[in-house]
């Protein structure tokens, strides 16, 4: 079972075995995951204390569905009681991963390398 946290440059660092790897999570579902996997010890268990449906956290988790945005602001105010930090950085973390946000950030590069 691997054990997560956030560091200050936004890596995991994950512990399995006693060996330590680094994830870079890449997708929202990856950044949901380490949050729910910091504070439980498994999804069922966060859904059952959150009140999310089991099904839909692991739709978002395994990246089949985008987390609906005010799922985003309940899951940042809901973590910011446990992570002792401002809901908006964890809203801000699961956002900038969301699949629009990255199509908007792949068009705008495209169109910055097309004028250059």
């Amino acid at each position: 079972m691997y054990h997560s946290i956030f560091v200050a440059n936004h890596q995991d660092l994950l512990y399995h075995k006693g060996i330590m790897e680094i994830l870079m999570p890449n997708t929202m579902g990856q950044v949901l995951r380490v949050y729910i996997l910091e504070q439980f010890s498994s999804i069922q268990k966060f859904s059952e204390d959150s009140g999310f449906q089991l099904s839909s956290i692991y739709n978002w988790v395994n990246d089949r569905h985008p987390i609906p945005l005010h799922q985003i602001a309940l899951l940042g105010e809901y973590f910011s009681e446990y992570r002792n930090e401002p809901p908006q950085f964890i809203i801000m973390r699961l956002v900038i991963y969301h699949p629009e946000v990255i199509k908007v950030i792949h068009h705008w590069q495209q169109q910055k390398k097309g004028s250059q």
